[in-house]
């Protein structure tokens, strides 16, 4: 799949989310996250780059200038996102999070745009049921803890 980018006249492909995930400082964010969750990181550069371009297409970020800025906008919940995705996954007996930098970006597509995506979408494009799941309760939950740490952080009225 490919999609055109409304920063400039290119079309960016799985080629170009490749290149980005190799060279940014978006993908060196991902990277510490998922180091830091122990996801195993031995898939290949390429897996899913078609379906991370597709999901981009979905949430309606249509540059990877867009999508640094959801990287940024996330980067701070990012570890502990990545890390419930792990602690779910191992409690399933699933064992480790298999990941590469594109599944990862769709991972953040997902926390940041949840209502964009859901099963039947997901399943279509090769996420097991098992793991859309446990990747709706790591977002929702990572939803909750920023919600309760804004609250317990916000200044005072007093």
């Amino acid at each position: 799949m490919t999609m055109q980018s409304k920063d400039t006249d290119e079309l960016m492909t799985p080629q170009s989310a490749i290149d980005y995930f190799r060279t940014s400082d978006g993908g060196g964010v991902l990277q510490a996250a998922a180091k830091n969750a122990e996801f195993d990181l031995r898939e290949p550069e390429e897996a899913r780059a078609p379906e991370f371009v597709a999901a981009m297409a979905r949430a309606n970020v249509t540059t990877l200038k867009q999508f640094d800025e959801v990287i940024e906008q996330h980067a701070a919940v990012l570890p502990r996102y990545f890390d419930h995705i792990s602690t779910l996954t191992q409690n399933a007996k699933k064992g480790r999070t298999l990941a590469s930098y594109p599944f990862m970006g769709e991972l953040v597509l997902l926390l940041a745009y949840p209502e964009r995506f859901d099963v039947g979408y997901l399943t279509e494009v090769g996420w097991d049921a098992d793991i859309v799941e446990l990747t709706f309760r790591a977002a929702q939950a990572t939803r909750v803890d920023t919600m309760e740490n804004m609250r317990t952080t916000r200044p005072s009225d007093a």
